[in-house]
């Protein structure tokens, strides 16, 4: 299972427990000062990132990114890669985020969402994120892979001064962005 603070931000105190062992060791060692904790299952499978943007409560994927990471259980981001060899999974991503945008009541936002897909092709929200995300995503792999300029749409949604929807019409390149 993975073991992480309620709040928190950039994968700090997040942990992989393996046994009950390890779960004794990081509530013997940890609980104090920890404040409230989030146990979740432990997905196997691949991690993708879904860019996207909500404007009147709708919700439109811009760009799905193949997520490599470094070993459990830190997580942390190297390289982001589209196109997605998960791209064929577009439709149920999109009613994953408009889900998102109902529940939480969003009107105009950036949206990231960090998923596993599972052996099945199965769908795991692991993170959504009212933001633009990092890792030189939106400045320049979503550009690059999409022609969309995300940062400004994102920008004339929240003034309402001409958003222009995107589209998941891809200009056939593939883009990449290595975190170093």
């Amino acid at each position: 299972m993975i073991i992480k603070p309620k709040v928190g931000h950039a994968k700090v105190d997040v942990k992989l427990l393996t046994n009950t062992e390890s779960l004794k060791k990081v509530y013997d060692e940890n609980m104090t000062g920890m404040g409230e904790l989030i146990l979740e299952k432990f997905i196997e499978g691949d991690e993708i990132i879904a860019i996207g943007i909500i404007h009147e409560r709708k919700y439109y994927l811009i760009e799905i990114t193949e997520k490599e990471t470094t070993p459990p259980s830190h997580f942390v981001d190297i390289t982001h890669i589209t196109p997605s060899k998960h791209d064929d999974l577009a439709e149920n991503i999109e009613k994953i985020g408009q889900s998102i945008a109902q529940a939480f009541e969003i009107t105009t936002s950036p949206l990231i969402m960090e998923l596993i897909v599972d052996k099945n092709k199965d769908l795991w929200v692991i993170e959504a994120v009212p933001e633009f995300g990092g890792e030189f995503i939106p400045d320049i792999l979503i550009p690059a892979s999409t022609n969309y300029n995300f940062i400004r749409e994102t920008i004339k949604a929240m003034t309402n001064t001409g958003f222009t929807q995107p589209t998941r019409k891809k200009n056939n390149k593939n883009a990449v962005v290595v975190n170093i």
